[in-house]
């Protein structure tokens, strides 16, 4: 590892913080584990249902609903994340986006997990709404094209890993626990995972 010093990543380090604000790295952070949460939960939540013994129909109609709820709540929204600032948007979005995961892994109703579902797509949608407007507050003509692509690579590779890493514990667990107490103890993880997005969101100072 030649070439590879201390003294060189500390430089880097401190050159990443000085080109980007502090609430542009720590929303870089968060949607890291957001991501790697929403895409686990991607991956095991159809799976999930299957094993439950959920119709083809309905499980279609779960999962359609989910993208149906955020797409029509992105307007109202954006509406109520411009009154009541960015950095509560984002917050909502990453507390209760990983709550609905824990929860839609604990139940197994079917009228619960459809309304859990819609309401994860409403939730989802401040984060959708919230993104562009926050990197335009916390970045500049220099900057705000490199985040906007940061923001892109951390969503692609923290989905990806959600997919590997929970695909692989899940399978891992099957042995010990089976088919459906195996996934859904994924989920669970997944969301509590989820919640650490929220944390470093908490840190985020609001523009004023």
């Amino acid at each position: 590892m030649r070439g590879v010093k201390p003294k060189n990543i500390i430089r880097n380090i401190k050159g990443i913080r000085k080109n980007y604000s502090k609430n542009a790295l720590l929303y870089l952070l968060s949607i890291l584990f957001f991501y790697v949460s929403l895409g686990a939960f991607s991956m095991l939540q159809g799976i999930y249902l299957k094993e439950l013994g959920i119709e083809d129909s309905l499980l279609g109609m779960i999962l359609s609903f989910k993208t149906a709820a955020m797409a029509l709540a992105s307007i109202p929204c954006a509406i109520i994340a411009d009154r009541i600032g960015k950095k509560k948007a984002i917050i909502i979005s990453m507390l209760f986006v990983p709550i609905c995961t824990i929860f839609q892994g604990i139940s197994t109703n079917i009228v619960v997990l459809l309304l859990l579902s819609v309401f994860q797509g409403v939730m989802n949608s401040f984060l959708v709404v919230s993104e562009g407007p926050f990197f335009m507050e916390n970045s500049n003509n220099k900057n705000r094209i490199q985040l906007f692509s940061y923001s892109f690579a951390v969503n692609v590779f923290s989905t990806m890993v959600g997919y590997t890493l929970f695909g692989s514990v899940s399978e891992s667990m099957i042995p010990m626990f089976g088919d459906i107490l195996s996934l859904r103890y994924s989920m669970v993880a997944a969301g509590i995972i989820g919640l650490a997005a929220c944390l470093s969101a908490l840190f985020i100072k609001e523009k004023t």
